[in-house]
């Protein structure tokens, strides 16, 4: 249901083998063929993906690897999707181009834009049951994402482009090496994940622009994100929203609808259709939550409200209705 695109993780994979580690014991540790590496476009399990960041920490010894790898990772990680945005006229337009194609290369990482006064805030943020399931994966894939755009900044635009700050709700390590590598602020235990530029920056040329090929990779982007949306049912497309973009809260019917671009008449309508409802969604995808997160060190009342619940009185007493798995705590 949620993967990651496999240019990524070849890309990360390889990182990890210059660092010192295993390509034959990574890919085993993952559960993948290495060939699968060779077919860029295609898309793998998220769980695999996740699977890679500990077993490669491990064998580099390197606790900051995401950090260090982001500084060699280029735009061919993205595959199509990162020629595009060397093909793009300014940052500004890269940066907006990959928010617009986000889901091709990753349903389980979500990228954004935040704008304030003469700034321009660049976000990294992972779904919360990765988050939640995986933490130093998590990490270590913020990690990456904020180094290897903190990099890429300067070879798209050929100027030493540096951040305004940086930021990461993880707990501060080794706060010294981090600003080594961003050259610039770096804030722990934030609000939020990402770099943050200026809006000077923001709107700097890139220097490969190519008009020509940007038409053609737009339009094959176009395609292949319309062929990722066609292979999901509606209760998949609800699914992946209540986790991506609500962030495992679930919006009222009517805001849901909107998102999908139709009444809620008809979300409901069709959701008859295929045998479910919103309510009965919204409930189930709840309890995997729940499933994933009591099994973590998260205190009760922080899982009720990720889970949208007034207090964690009344998790208890849902978790008892749904008669989990022996061993998850109540």
């Amino acid at each position: 249901m949620y993967s990651v695109q496999v240019s990524v993780m070849r890309d990360l994979i390889y990182g990890a083998v210059a660092h010192g580690a295993s390509l034959q014991a990574l890919c085993q540790r993952m559960g993948i063929d290495p060939h699968v590496l060779t077919e860029a476009e295609k898309h793998m399990d998220w769980e695999a993906a996740a699977d890679f960041w500990v077993p490669a920490v491990e064998m580099t010894g390197d606790e900051q690897l995401g950090l260090h790898i982001g500084q060699h990772i280029g735009a061919s990680a993205f595959g199509m999707l990162g020629y595009l945005s060397q093909s793009c006229k300014t940052l500004e337009d890269a940066l907006t181009t990959i928010v617009k194609f986000n889901a091709t290369i990753s349903s389980i990482f979500k990228y954004k834009l935040e704008f304030s006064e003469g700034l321009v805030h660049v976000g990294f943020e992972p779904i919360p049951l990765y988050e939640k399931k995986y933490p130093e994966s998590a990490r270590q894939a913020v990690d990456v994402s904020a180094t290897s755009f903190a990099m890429q900044m300067s070879r798209l635009t050929g100027k030493n482009l540096r951040p305004v700050y940086v930021e990461f709700t993880y707990s501060k390590r080794a706060p010294q090496e981090y600003e080594r590598v961003f050259h610039a602020p770096v804030k722990f235990n934030a609000q939020r994940n990402g770099v943050t530029i200026t809006r000077e920056q923001y709107v700097t040329p890139i220097i490969s622009y190519d008009k020509s090929l940007f038409a053609l990779f737009n339009a094959m982007l176009v395609k292949k994100q319309n062929a990722l949306s066609n292979e999901n049912t509606l209760p998949e497309k609800i699914r992946s929203l209540l986790l991506f973009d609500f962030n495992g809260q679930v919006p009222a019917l009517e805001i849901m609808a909107s998102h999908l671009s139709m009444t809620p008449r008809t979300l409901q309508r069709k959701l008859t259709d295929e045998g479910t409802s919103y309510r009965a969604l919204s409930h189930q995808l709840r309890k995997e939550l729940a499933t994933e997160m009591l099994n973590t060190n998260l205190k009760k009342q922080e899982i009720a409200s990720l889970l949208g619940y007034t207090d964690d009185s009344t998790l208890r007493r849902q978790v008892k209705a749904w008669d989990l798995a022996p061993g998850t705590r109540a």
